[in-house]
C-alpha cells in the first residue's frame, strides 16, 4: 500500500473522529479489556490472531456441531449446485466470512478474516486482525498459505461479498490465487428458496434467532463494524473491536447450524410443513431432479383434505406439468381434472390443459369443445379472468370448424 493510500485513509479516520457519530469509549475500558490472540510474525509484517477451539458436541441454539458429520454429500453438492462436493470431506472445506471498512472496492479493506474448520475431533476457528493497515500483506501472505489446506468455501453471501473481496485484495496485495475457482457454497440463496413466504428476512441473525433458535446478546450492528475499526486504528482501544470479532464469531459459527437446517430439510421433505415441502419440491424441480419433485408434489396432491389449499393447489399444478412434460399426459390429467373445482384459485388453466389433451392426444373434439365452452363460462362469471376470453373464443370458433369436418 503507498503513501497516498495510508494517508487518504488516515484522513478517513479524522473525519469519522470529528463525526457524531464516532465511537466513544471511556479510558475505563480501555485499561480494563485485552484482545485475546497473539501476534503473529513472517517475512512481510505482523499481524495478529485469535484461534478459539469447541468440542464436536459444541451446541449453538439447538444445533449440534457433530451433526454436521452426518450429512451426505450429495446434500452439499445440491445446495451448492456443484457436483464437486461429492468428493470433498467436510474437514476439506473452510467457512469463511470477513469483516470490511465498506462494501466494495479496491478502497475497501478487510481488517478481520475469519476461518472456520473441521477436524476429527473440534473445530477451530482462526480470525485474522489487520491491527493497521500496514499489516494487510503479512496478514494476507499468512491467509494465501493456509487456505492451501481446504478445497472449497462455505459462506453466507460469500459469493458476492466475502470472496470477490479476498480476491482483489490478495491482487493489490501481488498474491495470485484462483479463489473464485474453489467450489463455493453460499447459504444465503438455499436458505431464500427454502424458507420463501416462511420466513420476513434472509439476514444470517434472523435465520438464526428463526432457524436454530440462537438470539445474540448486546451484538454489534453492521453497519457500525466500520466506524468502530477506523476508531480503534485511531485509539487501539480494543473494547468495541473486540465486539466485532465476537459478531465476526457468531456469524462463521451459525453457518454451521444454517447448513445443517438446509440439508435437514432437502434430505427429510415429507417432514416438513406443507410450504417448506413445496418450496423444497421447486427447489428440486428448479434442480432438473424430477423424479423427486414428483413424488413431493404428488404427496400434495394427495394431502387435499389436510393439506393447506394454496399449497395443495400449488403443488398439484406443479405436479400436473411435470406430468406433461415427462409425458405422462393421461396422468396429468388426472390432476387438471381434480383442479377444475378450484379454478376460482387458479383460474382457467385447468379448462384450458383438459381442451388441450382432449383435442390432440384423445382426437375427442366434441369433449374439447364442451370443456372449451365450459372455461368460457367460467370467465365470463370471473371478471378477473376476462383476458382469457378472447383465446377461449377463438379456440371454440377453430373446434367448431374441425368438428363440423
Amino acid at each position: 500500500m503507498n503513501k497516498e493510500e495510508i494517508e487518504r485513509l488516515r484522513k478517513l479516520i479524522k473525519n469519522i473522529e470529528n463525526s457524531e457519530h464516532s465511537v466513544k469509549t471511556s479510558m475505563q475500558n480501555v485499561q480494563s479489556v485485552t484482545l485475546p490472540g497473539t501476534e503473529v510474525k513472517n517475512e512481510f509484517g505482523s499481524f495478529f490472531l485469535i484461534e478459539n477451539k469447541y468440542p464436536l458436541n459444541h451446541t449453538h441454539g439447538k444445533i449440534q456441531f457433530n451433526e454436521i458429520f452426518s450429512i451426505n454429500k450429495k446434500f452439499l453438492s445440491l445446495i451448492g449446485k456443484d457436483d464437486r462436493f461429492n468428493d470433498i470431506d467436510i474437514k476439506e472445506i473452510a467457512f469463511i466470512d470477513t469483516e470490511s471498512t465498506g462494501i466494495s472496492g479496491s478502497g475497501t479493506y478487510l481488517f478481520l478474516i475469519g476461518i472456520g474448520y473441521f477436524t476429527e475431533t473440534e473445530y477451530i476457528l482462526r480470525q485474522y486482525l489487520m491491527r493497521d493497515f500496514n499489516e494487510e500483506e503479512p496478514m494476507l501472505r499468512d491467509i494465501d498459505s493456509f487456505l492451501d489446506n481446504f478445497q472449497a468455501f462455505i459462506s453466507f453471501n460469500g459469493k458476492t461479498f466475502d470472496i470477490p473481496n479476498i480476491e482483489t485484495r490478495l491482487i493489490l496485495s501481488r498474491i495470485i490465487k484462483d479463489i473464485r475457482d474453489y467450489p463455493h457454497l453460499d447459504l444465503l440463496h438455499p436458505a431464500r428458496r427454502l424458507w420463501k413466504r416462511r420466513l420476513d428476512a434472509f439476514n444470517l441473525t434472523f435465520l438464526e434467532e428463526n432457524l436454530l433458535s440462537f438470539y445474540r446478546e448486546d451484538d454489534i450492528p453492521s453497519e457500525q463494524i466500520p466506524m468502530i475499526y477506523f476508531s480503534y486504528i485511531r485509539t487501539k482501544n480494543p473494547y468495541q473491536i473486540r465486539k466485532v470479532i465476537e459478531h465476526n464469531t457468531y456469524d462463521i459459527i451459525s453457518m454451521i447450524g444454517i447448513l445443517i437446517k438446509e440439508c435437514s430439510v432437502i434430505s427429510d421433505y415429507f417432514a416438513q410443513p406443507y410450504d417448506i415441502m413445496f418450496n423444497v419440491g421447486r427447489f428440486y424441480e428448479n434442480l432438473n431432479q424430477q423424479n423427486v419433485a414428483m413424488e413431493i408434489f404428488t404427496k400434495l396432491f394427495e394431502s387435499e383434505n389436510i393439506c393447506v389449499k394454496e399449497f395443495f393447489i400449488k403443488g398439484s399444478c406443479r405436479l400436473a406439468h411435470l406430468l406433461k412434460k415427462m409425458q405422462l399426459k393421461d396422468d396429468s390429467i388426472e390432476v387438471w381434472e381434480k383442479l377444475i373445482s378450484y379454478s376460482s384459485e387458479i383460474g382457467p388453466e385447468p379448462y384450458l390443459e383438459l381442451a388441450k389433451f382432449y383435442e390432440h392426444h384423445k382426437r375427442d373434439i366434441p369433449a374439447a369443445l364442451k370443456t372449451v365452452k365450459e372455461g368460457i363460462d367460467f370467465c365470463s362469471k370471473n371478471r378477473n379472468y376476462s383476458e382469457y376470453l378472447d383465446d377461449l373464443n377463438n379456440r371454440f370458433e377453430r373446434l367448431q370448424t374441425k368438428n363440423s369436418n
